[in-house]
């Protein structure tokens, strides 16, 4: 008996082989049909290892089961979690290019939602208040982030540092200076305008 006839009929984890599907240049692909329901093509080496164990729906599955075994399908900082993830994966949306498509990535531990909520909670989270990058070119992890207002998070932004670090080179005036004085609350212009003070021992 040969692989394709071994495979077929025979039950992996979640997926019942069907049919035999197609060659690819090592492997054949076999038509599977899932616990739920879902028809899958998969190839052969995936089905016997383990690598694939469903049509994805245990993925889902498990994401689900992660978020409200532990309460926090329904906080707010879900929300934060489930859209600072996607924008550094998913290749779908639309801000992607600004985050992940730019090397902006979220750490290993916080791709666990639990980890991640966690560690809000213990480290400045308030209501009203956003996840900033302290370096807006570097990723998501505990020693890059903090909260902040969402005025703040705004100056925080690409477009705004380097609009602002222009208007600095262009009055000659000092860009950390400008962005210290911002940061305290300060009005652009003012930031821009006011005099250094020397202050003498």
């Amino acid at each position: 008996m040969n692989q394709q006839e071994e495979l077929i009929g025979k039950k992996f984890n979640s997926l019942m082989v069907m049919s035999y599907h197609s060659k690819i240049k090592y492997d054949k692909k076999y038509l599977c049909q899932c616990d739920c329901g879902n028809l899958k093509v998969v190839v052969g080496h995936k089905i016997k290892s383990g690598h694939t164990k469903s049509c994805g729906c245990l993925h889902f599955k498990t994401m689900s089961k992660l978020s409200t075994v532990h309460g926090y399908h329904s906080h707010p900082l879900y929300g934060v979690w489930n859209n600072m993830k996607n924008r550094c994966t998913n290749k779908k949306l639309t801000s992607y290019k600004n985050y992940g498509g730019r090397g902006i990535f979220v750490c290993e531990s916080w791709l666990n939602p639990k980890t991640f909520i966690e560690w809000c909670l213990n480290n400045g989270w308030g209501e009203g208040l956003e996840i900033d990058r302290i370096n807006n070119d570097d990723g998501y992890y505990p020693e890059n982030c903090r909260f902040v207002t969402p005025s703040d998070n705004q100056f925080n932004t690409r477009r705004s540092l380097n609009s602002i670090s222009r208007k600095c080179r262009e009055m000659g005036v000092r860009y950390s200076l400008v962005k210290d004085r911002l940061r305290m609350g300060w009005d652009l212009e003012k930031a821009l305008t006011e005099p250094k003070r020397n202050y003498k021992k």
